[in-house]
């Protein structure tokens, strides 16, 4: 890329954050409900119900209890060969400028902003995404694109955004229609399924619920819930059920067990957005936001955050960003307590390093680019740029990776996570990655539906 190209392309983002922002209006309104964004990017704003959730039309049955089930595998030699082994640089401060694959297939397209969260999930070197014509889980090799296996998950026929990764486990949640025998009616089953992340092997598949059933011809309108994993660690899985449109119903969560799949628990008024540690928070169908005690569900705290109805997205541990119209505010998922208020300023975005540090972007009141570092255990705002006295301009920041900052300057470029220093110029690459792990860094193209992998130079 030729100096001054990032520039532009930083530019560029500024002036579609503003174009989002102008279209906001007031009396715009998200309905009555809150709008929840699990990734960490602008582009969840704006997810369109035709491109997050895909209707196949298989009809048939599915379990109530956590079963076994052999997977389907319909990818020649998807189990076979030995995992490339690769050596890298961790955390990658520069790329190798010829990619090291290319992953493709049938996943759903990011609405705006090339959001790879939308698309994939990413752990222990694969990438995990949903496929839209199998109806199931793929798993890619990041070192060479191959397919290490492909599952499909029997009758299912509606999935949202991108399964998730945790513990060594894959999960994806999926609406089947369960036909009926003898004189039991058709009826619509929400269902959520484990993978093993190795091999694809279905380990367990759950029916979780709230699924409406008022239709006789069984064809999923807007309004109807379906579900979503909503996030993921070694211990649990959080699921939320909701409609992608305006309904009467409010929102369900559910919280299971990531190694057997067992319902810990339900509410049935909660939109989840973070699972952190020993809480879960998310909107009540009024509107308040409130805590949830991972144990046994109760409620921990609930409150207005005085945002109408904020937006709102995990943004590291101990850490929930709720956008409102007029401020966002940063709040603790344990207490509710905010611990940072942009003021006139707007937050747009968090990304967290895999360590200590979240880093969040957004702009001031003259759509100038703005950047903080916050330690996720203090809270404590470690820098923030612009700085004027230093004469230094905020990147447009991309991803954060394990003490590094990705992002665009004048071209896309490094800093350190924790004091906000440019640490490389330049990274090797046109575009700033959009998700770094361990030795790559992803970038996705919408057009071409496709990401490509870089490999961390040096390697």
């Amino acid at each position: 890329m030729a100096a001054g190209a990032g520039g532009s392309s930083a530019r560029r983002r500024a002036k579609a954050v503003a174009d989002i922002d102008r279209s906001l209006t007031p009396g715009m309104g998200v309905c009555k409900d809150v709008v929840l964004m699990r990734t960490y990017r602008l582009a969840r704003w704006f997810r369109m119900t035709a491109a997050a959730v895909a209707v196949v039309g298989a009809v048939a049955a599915c379990s109530g209890d956590p079963v076994s089930a052999p997977p389907v595998d319909t990818s020649p030699g998807a189990h076979g060969g030995a995992e490339p082994q690769v050596k890298f640089q961790d955390p990658p401060q520069a790329f190798a400028p010829d990619h090291a694959s290319v992953l493709q297939g049938n996943w759903f397209s990011s609405v705006r902003n090339q959001d790879i969260d939308e698309v994939m999930t990413v752990g222990d070197g694969r990438a995990y995404a949903y496929d839209t014509k199998l109806v199931g889980v793929t798993g890619l090799r990041l070192a060479d694109g191959g397919t290490a296996w492909r599952t499909r998950v029997p009758d299912a026929d509606t999935l949202v955004s991108a399964p998730r990764f945790g513990g060594g486990i894959v999960a994806g949640a999926f609406r089947t229609d369960i036909a009926g025998t003898g004189t039991a009616e058709d009826r619509a089953a929400n269902v959520v399924v484990g993978f093993d992340a190795v091999s694809g092997k279905t380990l367990w598949t759950q029916d979780i619920g709230g699924a409406e059933n008022d239709d006789s011809d069984m064809l999923l309108a807007q309004d109807d819930p379906v579900p979503e994993i909503i996030d993921m660690d070694a211990e649990h899985v959080l699921v939320t059920v909701a409609s992608q449109g305006y309904s009467e119903t409010p929102p369900m969560s559910v919280l299971l067990d990531t190694r057997t799949g067992k319902v810990l628990w339900t509410d049935n008024d909660l939109k989840a957005a973070d699972l952190d540690g020993s809480a879960v928070d998310g909107a009540r169908d009024d509107g308040d936001f409130a805590g949830l005690s991972v144990s046994d569900g109760h409620e921990l705290w609930k409150r207005n955050l005085g945002l109408g109805h904020p937006l709102i997205a995990d943004a590291g541990p101990g850490l929930t960003l709720a956008m409102g119209t007029e401020h966002d505010l940063l709040i603790d998922p344990a207490t509710g307590k905010a611990v940072f208020d942009s003021g006139d300023t707007s937050l747009r975005g968090c990304d967290y390093d895999g360590r200590d540090t979240t880093v969040c972007f957004g702009t001031g009141s003259d759509v100038t680019g703005l950047a903080w570092a916050f330690d996720v255990h203090t809270h404590q705002v470690l820098w923030q740029l612009p700085d004027a006295a230093a004469h230094r301009e905020a990147p447009g920041v991309t991803a954060a990776w394990h003490g590094v900052v990705y992002g665009v300057g004048h071209d896309p470029m490094t800093l350190d996570a924790r004091t906000g220093k440019d640490l490389r110029a330049t990274t090797g690459l046109d575009d700033s990655p959009f998700l770094v792990t361990a030795g790559y860094g992803l970038v996705y193209d919408d057009l071409s539906h496709s990401v490509t992998v870089y490999q961390a130079a040096g390697g």
